[in-house]
């Protein structure tokens, strides 16, 4: 019981924002996996049936939608990358000497 009130006395409001954001984020990567498996399943559905009018429709939809997911998703990376890059290297530039 000590060891915890001592981990308490000794954080501060930005250490809790931390571990409440990490666990967002724990969650949020568990649940991609989910996600996965249930666009995995619709594409084996589409490929199993025997109608290929029907099939091309279904897989050309599950195509888009990891199409749209992947576009959404590299671009957030690629936004977050580069704004993580112009922060850390505008700040380093303020450390320069002259």
């Amino acid at each position: 019981m000590e060891r915890i009130k001592c981990f308490i006395l000794q954080a501060n409001g930005r250490f809790f924002f931390m571990i409440v954001l990490s666990t967002i984020a724990a969650v949020a990567n568990g649940l991609t996996l989910l996600l996965m498996i249930l666009i995995y399943g619709d594409l084996l559905d589409a490929l199993s049936t025997t109608d290929q009018e029907n099939m091309v429709k279904e897989v050309l939809k599950v195509g888009t939608f990891i199409q749209l997911i992947s576009t959404f998703f590299g671009g957030f990376a690629f936004v977050f990358i580069k704004r993580s890059a112009i922060s850390v290297c505008s700040s380093q530039l303020h450390q320069l000497p002259g």
